[in-house]
């Protein structure tokens, strides 16, 4: 069985402040996370993979980058191999990643790792074998670029 994380344990919200479903939960390189809902709505949380302690509202995507922000999500819920994210990352580059399908579901969360080679991305981790998981590394970090600097 594949480790997922259901509440109690899990205090994360699965909608959003408006009550919309979440698909994502990425994070970037500055402890935030970027919260994509169903419908392109986002949020900004700050907080730790099992909690958000603050929501603030971004501008909500473009129908382009939905589209792929939500083949990233069914990507991680069929590709995708769990880790939990208590433990420290295997890679030096990663993103940590938690896809929701539901209020009521498990939530898959773990590390997609980079292997980075002479500043090329070369290799992708965290996902089974025989997946490409470059165009999901792509749109996150898409994605995150969407988090406004501090």
């Amino acid at each position: 069985m594949e480790p997922v994380f259901q509440s109690p344990f899990q205090k994360i919200s699965a909608l959003s402040q408006r009550g919309l479903p979440l698909l994502l939960r990425l994070r970037d390189n500055r402890d935030r996370w970027l919260r994509v809902h169903e419908d392109g709505s986002l949020e900004v949380a700050t907080g730790d993979h099992r909690q958000d302690s603050s929501c603030v509202e971004l501008a909500p995507l473009s129908a382009a980058l939905l589209s792929r922000a939500r083949a990233l999500h069914e990507n991680l819920r069929v590709n995708f191999r769990p880790d939990d994210l208590d433990r420290a990352s295997r890679w030096d580059h990663f993103y940590p990643v938690q896809a929701f399908s539901g209020p009521n579901s498990p939530i898959i969360e773990g590390y997609v790792g980079i292997e980075i080679d002479m500043g090329a991305m070369t290799d992708v981790f965290g996902f089974r074998s025989g997946t490409d998981g470059y165009p999901s590394v792509y749109t996150l970090r898409e994605l995150l670029d969407l988090i406004p600097r501090r």
